[in-house]
Formats: structure tokens, C-alpha cells, sequence
């Protein structure tokens, strides 16, 4: 097996990003794939919390830093999926750092779905290293669009294709 990994990206807070994480998670899962949502929203993790998954001692962050391979920081959701969760600690990221730490896991999973931070930072320079495609997730307003535009930008030059955009 090999899997895929798709990464979730907005530019801003609050446009449904972690939700489409969860639900994308939920439906693959309910169609017999097995799924795995990583948290790499570090200075803000919220993906945990949706699906009640609250502070473990074991998360990405353990994961990334070296201390535990990213098996020991996986949990099975209620939704049925597993969920590798982070915790409020924000960390100073390389970018392929996280590609080289969970890329092992493309062979257990059929698809891995990455929850990004929600600024186009380090923490979103590795969720695009790590993915094989990209779906953005933004709110219709201009403000908001001009500057998904720019992330957009960005996945083109690094030339990770984006299979989506959500208009939330």
C-alpha cells in the first residue's frame, strides 16, 4: 500500500479548515479506507479538540523533536479514524522535517490528511512539503481570497498540485 497524503490549508482562522479536515477523515474512513489526521497546526492545535482527544503526553510535537516514533502518537477517533493530535507548544519547524517523519506511515494508511496551520508560515511550508496534494479552504470575502491567492502562489512553486479549493 501506498498512500497518499493530503494536506488542508487556509490562510486564516476560522473558515472551516480543521472541520473539513474531520469531515474528510470521517467519510474516506466510512468508505473502508484507512485514514490518519495529523495535527501540524502547532501554535494553534484544534483538531484534537474536535474529536475529543485531549491532552495526550504523546503527540507530533514528541514526534518531530525525535523523542517517539510516530507510531507511539497515534489514537483512534469515535469517527473511525486515527488521529495523530498535537498540543499547545508551539515548536520552530524545517520544513521536511515532517515529510521525513511520518512519510513511513504512507504504507499502513491509504490516505493521511494533514490539519495545516492557518498562515502561510514554517508550519504550512511543511504541511506542503509533506503532501502529495493540496485542497485550500477559504472564506468567499476578498480580503481573504487575496491572500489565498498568495498561498496558492507558493504550492505552485513548490509544485504541490491542489486537487481543491473550498469556498466556506
Amino acid at each position: 500500500m501506498s498512500g497518499k497524503i493530503i494536506g488542508v490549508i487556509a490562510i486564516k482562522g476560522g473558515v472551516g479548515k480543521t472541520t473539513v479536515v474531520s469531515n474528510l477523515a470521517a467519510a474516506l474512513a466510512r468508505q473502508g479506507k484507512k485514514v490518519l489526521a495529523i495535527d501540524a497546526n502547532f501554535s494553534a492545535p484544534n483538531l484534537g479538540l474536535h474529536l475529543g482527544i485531549v491532552n495526550k503526553e504523546k503527540t507530533v510535537h514528541e514526534v518531530i523533536a525525535g523523542k517517539i516514533d510516530a507510531s507511539e502518537a497515534i489514537y483512534q477517533s469515535e469517527a473511525g479514524f486515527d488521529i495523530m493530535p498535537a498540543r499547545l507548544m508551539p515548536i520552530k519547524i524545517e520544513p521536511l522535517r515532517l515529510k521525513r517523519k511520518i512519510s513511513s506511515l504512507k504504507n499502513i494508511y491509504d490516505f493521511i490528511i494533514i490539519d495545516s496551520s492557518p498562515s502561510l508560515n514554517e508550519e504550512m511550508a511543511a504541511t506542503m512539503a509533506a503532501s502529495d496534494e493540496l485542497i485550500v479552504v477559504s472564506s468567499p470575502d476578498y480580503p481573504t481570497l487575496s491572500c489565498t491567492m498568495r498561498a496558492i502562489k507558493v504550492a505552485k512553486e513548490k509544485k504541490v498540485p491542489i486537487t481543491g479549493i473550498i469556498l466556506n
